[in-house]
């Protein structure tokens, strides 16, 4: 499988996905296998691929709202959804009225997803840390991502 450089790929599911591949015979030429396993096109499997993130000009700051170490992903409210692509505010916008469907009794907040590998190794993602990032949209919604703390 080609990752990107990443070592594996974890809890995704690739059922019905579109691959490219080259196949090669085993060792004893029993078997045929397949190697450099890639979206069309070449692009690697990464997650960030498979859930057609496609990544925004801007920087922007906001704090943390939360972060789940045992998950590793966790939201950040930005300082201004006003300064936000259209694009972003559209799918907050969205992730709203979702969350607002789902739990009626609870007012959702407009928060941006991250995962931990969207932050500089050295951040520590903890509630109240205030940060500057940029933003992207994906299949599930808008996220932050390059994330690092706000200087």
């Amino acid at each position: 499988m080609n990752c990107g450089g990443q070592s594996q790929i974890t809890r995704l599911r690739c059922e019905q996905l579109d691959v490219e591949f080259g196949i090669v015979k085993s060792k004893n030429g029993d078997q045929y296998l397949a190697y450099n396993v890639t979206l069309p096109g070449g692009a690697p499997l990464k997650q960030e691929n498979l859930e057609h993130r496609q990544g925004l000009d801007g920087s922007y700051t906001g704090t943390v709202s939360w972060f789940s170490w045992r998950q590793g992903w966790g939201q950040i409210a930005p300082d201004s959804i006003a300064a936000l692509p259209s694009a972003v505010q559209q799918k907050l916008r969205e992730s709203m009225e979702a969350a607002a469907k789902a739990k009626p009794d609870k007012t959702p907040e407009e928060l941006l997803y991250f995962r931990r590998g969207d932050a500089e190794w050295s951040l520590k993602p903890e509630e109240g840390t205030k940060v500057k990032f940029s933003v992207y949209t994906d299949d599930k919604g808008a996220g932050a991502m390059n994330i690092a703390a706000a200087e």
